[in-house]
């Protein structure tokens, strides 16, 4: 799980940088992205803990601002997502299975629904949860956990699955989270995934467009599935981007793919027990800015050759590394360069993504903030009620900002106005009523401004001081006044 502290909202932006990689023949020039790594084929050096991880560009700055902000904000193939945002809220407020106010009811309902939970707790399914079209099952704001069995994604479209947890799915065929067949445009975010007794995602029969994001990865075997099986050729289609995840010691599949395209960036794959990717039929893996580091078992990748039914020869599918890390003796174990040039290009699909270089700051980011996350749930605005409220904080900022900058100018002026003082000396000299002297580097410097002069403002507690001196004065006259007027009264009688 994550580290509770809801910490990839922080400071984040949508990087749009130059590539420095070559457009591919008869492709159109690469559009831009960030990827802060070489294309000489070396891949960088981890850094040391000092790189700073808040000078991270780091993906989903807004998404945490208002309830539904999540819409249509993934990065990949699964950008187009947009859950229930055309449609009400629906309230959680039970960790039954089933009935009124449970999440199952709330996922088979047919029209658009953004789901929230007014609990916290672990719901037992009993069955695959099946998610119909349009609906957002948000777990912001609530510590929800699945077991017993997963959700089923089928023949479904525009779901968004965020801040959840699933473990200890029992069964045959039980995954975490199913998708299939022919879903699309899907967004699974910041979920913790474990202990499943088949896989933890699996993505086939023509189920595509999909994202997965910020997940946490733990304790299991067979993780992630990407097609089907060599008969399932229209798996062709399948196109799933993973970035940003922590696979912390699951065994393998981390994904294996058949036939799809995926793309695999800003990833933290760490101490697999068989391999980190597997590229089987047909398959194209993109694999950017990732980090690989292996425990006992060294090899990253692994090519298994298998043969799709409508075709007479076996193939394989190819991987494409660019500025992936390899760490403590991890074998990347690639294809010859011109397999790999053969490989998509992400860029044909989508504009931007954002991804660093693959450094000791973004694997800590990683271990922190994947998963569930202990963050609130933030008001439902509206569109337009979200605009003001953005555009009310950042008039506050630009307020502040100002502020502050006058703040300085009124400083600076009123030091040049002290420093004029310090070298002030009145006409009138030592006649004068003086305020006293004032240490200049170890000088006695006499101050003498008469009392009417208005520098004295910049001297409240020497002014307070002399009118408590003239009013002790004047008492003092009023006294001896008394007195004398006692005296001559005396004298009279």
């Amino acid at each position: 799980m994550g580290n509770h502290n809801g910490c990839f909202s922080r400071r984040h932006h949508k990087n749009r940088h130059g590539s420095n990689s070559s457009p591919r023949p008869g492709k159109s020039e690469v559009p831009p992205y960030k990827s802060g790594t070489s294309d000489h084929g070396f891949p960088p050096q981890i850094t040391d803990s000092s790189s700073s991880m808040s000078s991270l560009s780091l993906p989903y700055a807004r998404v945490d601002s208002s309830l539904r902000a999540l819409a249509g904000q993934a990065e990949g193939f699964g950008r187009l997502a947009i859950g229930g945002l055309q449609g009400p809220l629906y309230h959680v407020t039970t960790l039954a299975d089933d009935g009124p106010g449970s999440l199952r009811e709330g996922c088979r309902k047919k029209e658009p629904l953004w789901i929230v939970f007014e609990v916290s707790g672990t719901i037992g399914l009993s069955s695959y949860l099946n998610v119909s079209s349009y609906k957002t099952i948000d777990g912001r704001g609530q510590r929800m956990k699945l077991t017993g069995k997963g959700l089923r994604l089928k023949e479904c479209e525009h779901v968004i699955i965020c801040n959840l947890e699933f473990e200890g799915g029992r069964g045959p065929d039980v995954d975490g989270i199913q998708i299939k067949p022919k879903s699309k445009h899907i967004w699974i975010d910041r979920c913790s995934l474990s202990d499943y007794d088949d896989g933890l995602i699996d993505i086939t029969r023509e189920s595509t467009d999909i994202t997965i994001s910020r997940c946490h990865f733990s304790k299991h075997d067979k993780t992630m599935l990407i097609g089907a099986d060599p008969s399932h050729t229209g798996d062709r289609c399948i196109r799933v981007t993973i970035h940003h995840c922590f696979f912390d010691g699951t065994r393998q599949r981390h994904p294996r793919v058949r036939f799809g395209k995926v793309h695999l960036y800003n990833n933290y794959t760490r101490n697999w027990g068989i391999y980190a990717v597997c590229a089987s039929v047909e398959s194209q893996i993109y694999s950017q800015c990732n980090i690989y580091e292996a425990g006992q078992k060294k090899v990253a990748f692994k090519y298994l050759t298998e043969k799709a039914t409508d075709k007479e020869e076996a193939s394989t599918g190819c991987i494409k590394s660019e500025g992936d890390v390899f760490l403590y003796g991890t074998q990347g174990s690639l294809l010859t360069t011109a397999t790999a040039d053969n490989i998509f290009h992400p860029s044909e699909y989508y504009p931007t993504w954002t991804v660093e270089a693959p450094t000791d700051a973004l694997k800590k980011v990683l271990q922190q903030c994947t998963g569930w996350q202990s963050v609130p749930r933030p008001a439902d605005y509206t569109k337009e009620e979200a605009e003001a409220e953005e555009e009310r904080k950042k008039k506050k900022k630009e307020e502040g900002k100002k502020k502050k900058e006058a703040d300085g100018g009124r400083a600076e002026a009123d030091g040049g106005r002290a420093a004029t003082i310090g070298r002030a000396i009145c006409d009138d000299g030592p006649s004068c009523d003086r305020l006293g002297d004032r240490q200049n580097g170890g000088a006695s410097l006499s101050l003498c401004f008469p009392l009417s002069s208005p520098l004295l403002s910049l001297f409240p507690y020497r002014e307070k001081g002399e009118k408590r001196k003239r009013e002790e004065r004047e008492k003092m006259g009023e006294k001896e006044e008394e007195e004398k007027q006692t005296v001559t009264a005396e004298e009279e009688d």
